[in-house]
């Protein structure tokens, strides 16, 4: 690897942060805008709808972006558009101005996951390089439902989301300084270019692109709605805390398959990892307000289970489809946002009208759903031959 590669790689680290931050944008300023501006469970849902279909639009359009002005100019625009849309989370005075903040912060981070991960997957090592990324993706999760609990008696709305913006144009600026020493992306390669008779069909890719529809719906929303179910039975600290279990479980799970997993990257790891998660899940809702410690367990168990699920299947789908690297990417990832927001609006409304251990149904059944994809994609998919992904 060189010297280019790293560089442009390690860049991308931070960057998979920010994105891992804007998973969870709402279920963890929850606090800070039923205190601000009374926002409720419902609202929120359609909140992480916007957000998550401009994260759709963004990734859909990332190829064509990058393909056109490159990866440094992409990335710029993208971190630039997050940066406004913190600005405006924080000076929000109502929904209005909140939508267009989730739609800024949604574009932003749809181009960058999109277009980093696409990187990292068309390079040299992409197993180990993806579960890095989706390891500091976890961190980001984690950190910032852990940053608002700490500081929210402390700072104020427009406080908290000024030093994030700092941040982020921090890296804005690191990325600048470094552009002359960034690597643009691999070049575009057309589908069928690698011999043979040319590409045939098969029910691979959509097998996947349907996995990741289902496991982002579970995961998504295990995070935005985790502390709103957590917070009725136990109070806020037991929601951050449970969801802190998750993603802390997340992040140490696919640091883990980053170091020692790469050989198991296939469709029958999948199947334990989703069962896994629909153990925990249904576990979950049946013990539901019984005990705060068996709560926080169950959260980073499910967790665990689903750390490796994203990193792998995406892989795969890079590995096993005649598609460019960069549009099998997009396409994986635009499947997964399209899954995060859609299917936020059935848990809101189910907590809404019929309590919060409804809600967590819904999430068991996503899982599931998932489950029974990765079961057939032990049947259609197939290992590939992508060279650059070992």
């Amino acid at each position: 690897m060189s010297a280019l590669d790293d560089r442009t790689f390690a860049l991308g680290v931070p960057l998979y942060f920010l994105v891992g931050t804007g998973h969870v944008l709402w279920g963890a300023m929850t606090p800070m805008l039923q205190r601000d501006l009374g926002v409720s469970s419902q609202s929120l849902s359609w909140l992480v709808t916007v957000q998550f279909l401009a994260f759709l639009v963004a990734v859909l359009c990332s190829p064509h972006v990058v393909s056109r002005w490159g990866l440094r100019t992409s990335v710029t625009a993208a971190l630039a558009s997050i940066v406004a849309g913190v600005v405006l989370l924080g000076q929000a005075a109502g929904s209005g101005e909140l939508l267009a903040s989730g739609l800024l912060f949604g574009l932003g981070a749809g181009f960058l996951e999109s277009s980093v991960g696409g990187y990292a997957l068309t390079a040299p090592g992409a197993h180990r390089k993806i579960a890095v990324l989706e390891s500091c993706f976890a961190l980001g999760a984690l950190g910032l439902p852990l940053l608002v609990f700490l500081l929210s008696e402390q700072v104020s709305r427009a406080e908290l989301c000024l030093g994030f913006a700092v941040a982020v144009t921090s890296c804005l600026v690191a990325w600048c300084l470094s552009w002359n020493r960034l690597d643009e992306g691999p070049p575009v390669r057309r589908a069928g270019t690698t011999g043979g008779a040319g590409p045939s069909y098969s029910l691979g890719l959509p097998v996947l692109l349907a996995l990741g529809f289902f496991y982002a719906g579970a995961e998504t929303n295990i995070a935005a709605f985790l502390p709103s179910v957590t917070s009725d039975s136990h109070g806020a600290t037991a929601g951050v805390l449970a969801v802190s279990g998750f993603w802390a479980a997340v992040a140490a799970g696919r640091w883990a398959w980053s170091v020692y997993g790469t050989s198991a990257f296939s469709a029958p790891a999948i199947v334990v990892m989703t069962s896994g998660m629909v153990i925990a899940l249904v576990a979950m809702s049946v013990t539901l307000g019984s005990s705060v410690v068996l709560l926080v367990f169950l959260a980073a168990l499910c967790g665990l289970a689903a750390a490796g699920v994203f990193p792998v299947a995406v892989a795969l789908a890079v590995r096993t489809s005649e598609l460019p690297g960069a549009t099998v990417t997009s396409l994986f990832i635009g499947a997964a946002c399209f899954g995060g927001s859609l299917l936020a609006v059935p848990v809101g409304l189910a907590i809404h009208h019929l309590g919060t251990r409804s809600g967590v149904v819904v999430l068991c059944l996503y899982a599931t759903a998932a489950c029974l994809a990765s079961l057939a994609a032990t049947k259609h998919v197939t290992t590939g031959h992508r060279a650059a992904v070992r």
